[in-house]
């Protein structure tokens, strides 16, 4: 799963192992990024993003964009297999911006 998210935003890299989407979502719940219903915390967000190099048009690209993502896997039931297709949902878009950010801190939170 580590090589996973090293991976994470490389289209190229297939994401298939379900309990990657878990990895990603408990890290975002624990970075505080979303809440425990996979609510985005808007203003916990906001300062990841700008923290990460991310200006007020990318900070307003990607709110918007994770709601769409969020919109488009709302079908799916399991929230480790909806975590994970968000992502290579958020994925696909976020390479139109050029900002991906920084992944080792998912992987420091994680193993707390």
């Amino acid at each position: 799963m580590a090589r996973d998210i090293l991976h994470i935003w490389e289209q190229s890299y297939d994401l298939t192992h379900e309990e990657t989407g878990c990895l990603v979502l408990c890290a975002m719940v624990r970075l505080h990024l979303l809440d425990q219903q996979g609510d985005m915390v808007e203003e916990n967000a906001e300062g990841f993003i700008r923290a990460n190099g991310g200006d007020d048009s990318v900070v307003s690209f990607l709110v918007q964009l994770y709601t769409m993502c969020r919109e488009k896997t709302s079908s799916i039931v399991k929230g480790c297999k909806a975590a994970l297709e968000l992502s290579k949902c958020f994925r696909a878009a976020i390479q139109q911006i050029g900002w991906v950010p920084d992944t080792t801190s998912l992987l420091v939170e994680s193993n707390d």
